[in-house]
Protein backbone atom coordinates (compact mmCIF):
# COMPACT_ATOMS: atom_id res chain seq x y z
CA UNK A 1 0.00 0.00 0.00
CA UNK A 2 2.77 2.38 0.84
CA UNK A 3 4.81 1.93 -2.57
CA UNK A 4 1.09 2.40 -4.00
CA UNK A 5 0.45 5.74 -2.09
CA UNK A 6 4.30 6.67 -3.53
CA UNK A 7 3.65 6.27 -6.93
CA UNK A 8 0.31 8.50 -6.87
CA UNK A 9 2.55 11.45 -4.86
CA UNK A 10 4.94 10.75 -7.84
CA UNK A 11 1.97 11.35 -10.52
CA UNK A 12 0.72 14.12 -8.69
CA UNK A 13 4.22 16.19 -7.98
CA UNK A 14 5.10 15.22 -11.93
CA UNK A 15 1.95 16.70 -13.46
CA UNK A 16 2.09 19.58 -10.97
CA UNK A 17 5.39 20.67 -12.54
CA UNK A 18 3.78 21.13 -15.93
CA UNK A 19 4.37 24.90 -16.43
CA UNK A 20 7.52 24.67 -18.47
CA UNK A 21 6.69 27.05 -21.38
CA UNK A 22 9.59 26.13 -23.84
CA UNK A 23 8.69 23.02 -26.54
CA UNK A 24 11.53 20.54 -25.48
CA UNK A 25 10.70 16.94 -24.86
CA UNK A 26 10.89 18.11 -21.57
CA UNK A 27 8.20 20.67 -21.12
CA UNK A 28 5.95 18.24 -23.87
CA UNK A 29 6.32 15.45 -20.61
CA UNK A 30 4.87 17.73 -18.26
CA UNK A 31 2.21 18.69 -20.28
CA UNK A 32 1.34 14.91 -21.14
CA UNK A 33 1.84 13.95 -17.36
CA UNK A 34 -0.47 17.13 -16.50
CA UNK A 35 -3.38 15.53 -18.47
CA UNK A 36 -2.77 12.33 -17.71
CA UNK A 37 -3.05 13.87 -13.69
CA UNK A 38 -6.27 15.36 -14.72
CA UNK A 39 -7.63 12.00 -16.17
CA UNK A 40 -6.74 9.79 -13.16
CA UNK A 41 -7.71 11.90 -10.51
CA UNK A 42 -10.78 13.55 -12.44
CA UNK A 43 -12.26 9.92 -11.89
CA UNK A 44 -10.73 9.62 -8.26
CA UNK A 45 -11.25 12.52 -6.86
CA UNK A 46 -11.03 11.79 -3.12
CA UNK A 47 -7.36 9.35 -4.09
CA UNK A 48 -6.52 13.25 -5.16
CA UNK A 49 -7.85 14.87 -1.89
CA UNK A 50 -5.80 12.31 -0.26
CA UNK A 51 -2.45 13.24 -1.94
CA UNK A 52 -3.46 16.77 -1.15
CA UNK A 53 -4.85 18.05 -4.24
CA UNK A 54 -7.41 20.49 -3.21
CA UNK A 55 -8.76 21.57 -6.05
CA UNK A 56 -10.79 17.98 -6.60
CA UNK A 57 -12.12 18.70 -2.76
CA UNK A 58 -16.19 18.45 -3.04
CA UNK A 59 -15.55 16.33 -6.40
CA UNK A 60 -16.84 12.94 -7.07
CA UNK A 61 -16.08 10.11 -9.64
CA UNK A 62 -18.86 9.49 -12.58
CA UNK A 63 -19.79 5.83 -11.92
CA UNK A 64 -22.10 5.32 -15.15
CA UNK A 65 -21.67 3.09 -18.28
CA UNK A 66 -20.91 6.13 -20.17
CA UNK A 67 -18.01 7.75 -18.38
CA UNK A 68 -16.33 4.15 -18.06
CA UNK A 69 -16.29 3.90 -21.41
CA UNK A 70 -15.13 7.10 -21.68
CA UNK A 71 -12.41 6.76 -19.54
CA UNK A 72 -10.99 3.83 -20.59
CA UNK A 73 -11.02 5.12 -23.65
CA UNK A 74 -8.87 8.02 -22.92
CA UNK A 75 -6.45 5.92 -21.29
CA UNK A 76 -6.40 3.80 -23.75
CA UNK A 77 -5.21 7.10 -25.51
CA UNK A 78 -3.02 8.35 -22.86
CA UNK A 79 -1.16 4.75 -22.77
CA UNK A 80 -0.08 4.99 -26.23
CA UNK A 81 1.14 8.50 -25.90
CA UNK A 82 3.30 7.19 -22.98
CA UNK A 83 4.06 4.24 -25.06
CA UNK A 84 4.91 5.95 -27.94
CA UNK A 85 6.83 9.32 -26.23
CA UNK A 86 10.88 9.43 -27.26
CA UNK A 87 11.45 8.54 -23.95
CA UNK A 88 15.50 8.98 -24.87
CA UNK A 89 15.02 12.37 -25.72
CA UNK A 90 13.86 13.22 -21.66
CA UNK A 91 16.64 14.73 -19.24
CA UNK A 92 17.66 11.89 -17.03
CA UNK A 93 15.26 12.28 -14.04
CA UNK A 94 12.01 12.73 -16.63
CA UNK A 95 13.29 9.22 -17.88
CA UNK A 96 11.99 7.83 -14.63
CA UNK A 97 8.83 9.34 -14.10
CA UNK A 98 7.61 8.23 -18.00
CA UNK A 99 7.72 4.60 -16.31
CA UNK A 100 5.69 5.60 -13.87
CA UNK A 101 3.26 7.04 -15.60
CA UNK A 102 3.17 4.04 -18.27
CA UNK A 103 3.04 1.54 -15.39
CA UNK A 104 -0.18 3.49 -14.21
CA UNK A 105 -2.13 3.52 -17.20
CA UNK A 106 -1.49 0.02 -18.03
CA UNK A 107 -2.79 -0.79 -14.37
CA UNK A 108 -5.85 1.43 -14.42
CA UNK A 109 -6.78 0.00 -17.90
CA UNK A 110 -5.99 -3.81 -16.47
CA UNK A 111 -8.11 -2.96 -13.72
CA UNK A 112 -11.14 -1.55 -16.17
CA UNK A 113 -10.31 -4.18 -19.39
CA UNK A 114 -9.46 -7.40 -17.21
CA UNK A 115 -10.47 -7.11 -13.64
CA UNK A 116 -13.41 -5.60 -14.95
CA UNK A 117 -14.13 -4.07 -11.62
CA UNK A 118 -17.05 -1.53 -12.14
CA UNK A 119 -18.97 -5.11 -13.53
CA UNK A 120 -17.85 -7.78 -11.36
CA UNK A 121 -17.11 -6.51 -7.63
CA UNK A 122 -19.80 -4.95 -5.96
CA UNK A 123 -16.97 -3.36 -3.65
CA UNK A 124 -16.34 -1.02 -6.26
CA UNK A 125 -19.39 0.85 -5.22
CA UNK A 126 -19.90 0.06 -1.26
CA UNK A 127 -16.89 1.44 -1.08
CA UNK A 128 -16.97 4.70 -2.53
CA UNK A 129 -18.57 6.67 -0.07
CA UNK A 130 -15.90 6.65 1.94
CA UNK A 131 -15.33 10.58 3.67
CA UNK A 132 -13.03 9.99 6.02
CA UNK A 133 -9.92 12.41 4.57
CA UNK A 134 -12.28 15.15 5.59
CA UNK A 135 -12.48 14.38 9.15
CA UNK A 136 -8.77 12.93 10.08
CA UNK A 137 -6.69 16.03 8.05
CA UNK A 138 -7.69 19.22 9.20
CA UNK A 139 -7.13 20.82 5.62
CA UNK A 140 -9.80 23.41 5.83
CA UNK A 141 -12.21 24.74 8.25
CA UNK A 142 -14.61 22.07 9.21
CA UNK A 143 -17.41 24.69 7.70
CA UNK A 144 -16.08 24.01 4.74
CA UNK A 145 -15.23 20.20 4.39
CA UNK A 146 -18.51 19.76 5.75
CA UNK A 147 -19.76 21.81 2.47
CA UNK A 148 -17.72 19.11 0.57
CA UNK A 149 -18.52 16.17 2.31
CA UNK A 150 -22.53 17.41 1.52
CA UNK A 151 -21.70 17.79 -2.32
CA UNK A 152 -19.80 13.88 -2.34
CA UNK A 153 -22.66 12.25 -0.44
CA UNK A 154 -25.52 14.22 -2.96
CA UNK A 155 -23.93 11.70 -5.53
CA UNK A 156 -25.06 8.62 -3.55
CA UNK A 157 -28.23 8.03 -5.30
CA UNK A 158 -26.72 7.97 -8.75
CA UNK A 159 -23.60 5.94 -7.51
CA UNK A 160 -25.71 3.28 -6.71
CA UNK A 161 -28.28 3.53 -9.80
CA UNK A 162 -24.84 2.90 -11.21
CA UNK A 163 -23.86 -0.08 -9.39
CA UNK A 164 -27.42 -1.57 -10.69
CA UNK A 165 -26.85 -0.81 -13.71
CA UNK A 166 -23.40 -2.08 -14.66
CA UNK A 167 -23.24 -4.72 -12.10
CA UNK A 168 -23.39 -8.59 -13.64
CA UNK A 169 -25.85 -10.71 -12.52
CA UNK A 170 -24.01 -13.53 -11.22
CA UNK A 171 -20.63 -12.01 -9.40
CA UNK A 172 -18.30 -14.38 -6.86
CA UNK A 173 -20.36 -14.90 -3.82
CA UNK A 174 -17.13 -13.71 -1.44
CA UNK A 175 -17.44 -10.09 -3.07
CA UNK A 176 -21.09 -10.12 -2.97
CA UNK A 177 -20.39 -10.49 1.14
CA UNK A 178 -17.60 -8.21 1.41
CA UNK A 179 -19.76 -5.73 0.35
CA UNK A 180 -22.36 -5.98 2.11
CA UNK A 181 -20.63 -5.89 4.73
CA UNK A 182 -18.94 -2.57 3.69
CA UNK A 183 -21.91 -0.73 2.77
CA UNK A 184 -23.61 -1.39 6.04
CA UNK A 185 -20.28 -0.48 8.05
CA UNK A 186 -20.16 2.69 5.78
CA UNK A 187 -23.64 3.84 6.81
CA UNK A 188 -23.00 3.08 10.69
CA UNK A 189 -19.60 5.25 9.86
CA UNK A 190 -21.34 8.06 8.44
CA UNK A 191 -25.29 7.93 11.03
CA UNK A 192 -22.68 7.81 14.21
CA UNK A 193 -18.90 8.74 13.59
CA UNK A 194 -19.22 11.50 10.78
CA UNK A 195 -22.46 12.91 11.92
CA UNK A 196 -21.17 13.20 15.70
CA UNK A 197 -17.74 15.27 14.40
CA UNK A 198 -19.79 17.16 11.94
CA UNK A 199 -22.36 18.54 14.57
CA UNK A 200 -19.52 21.35 15.94
CA UNK A 201 -20.74 23.12 12.84
CA UNK A 202 -21.98 26.23 14.01
CA UNK A 203 -23.84 27.36 10.26
CA UNK A 204 -27.31 25.85 10.87
CA UNK A 205 -27.98 25.68 7.12
CA UNK A 206 -24.54 24.05 6.30
CA UNK A 207 -25.28 21.43 9.23
CA UNK A 208 -28.90 20.69 7.81
CA UNK A 209 -27.93 20.60 4.20
CA UNK A 210 -25.12 17.90 5.56
CA UNK A 211 -27.92 16.30 7.50
CA UNK A 212 -30.03 15.64 4.86
CA UNK A 213 -27.75 14.74 2.23
CA UNK A 214 -25.79 11.60 4.91
CA UNK A 215 -29.59 10.62 5.90
CA UNK A 216 -30.47 9.95 2.02
CA UNK A 217 -26.89 8.57 1.34
CA UNK A 218 -27.16 5.99 4.98
CA UNK A 219 -30.37 5.09 3.23
CA UNK A 220 -28.90 4.14 0.01
CA UNK A 221 -25.81 2.24 1.52
CA UNK A 222 -28.38 0.18 3.64
CA UNK A 223 -30.43 -0.49 0.71
CA UNK A 224 -27.84 -1.46 -1.97
CA UNK A 225 -26.55 -4.18 1.02
CA UNK A 226 -30.43 -5.39 0.83
CA UNK A 227 -30.05 -5.19 -2.87
CA UNK A 228 -26.98 -7.44 -3.03
CA UNK A 229 -28.01 -9.41 -0.30
CA UNK A 230 -31.65 -10.35 -1.91
CA UNK A 231 -31.00 -10.23 -5.63
CA UNK A 232 -27.20 -11.71 -6.02
CA UNK A 233 -26.89 -14.17 -3.44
Amino acid sequence: MQRILSSLIVIALVAGCATAPHKSPDAAFQRLSSQYQELKFGANPLEAVALGLHRYDGKFGDYSASALQNQTARLMEMHEHLKHFPESKLSAPWRHDIQLLRHDAAKSLWYLNQIRAPYVNPMTYAGALDVSIYIKRDFAPLKDRTRFMTRILERTPELFAAARANLESQLPRPFVETAISIADGTADFLEKDIMRDVSAVAEPKILEAFRHANTRAVTELRQYASWLNSTLL
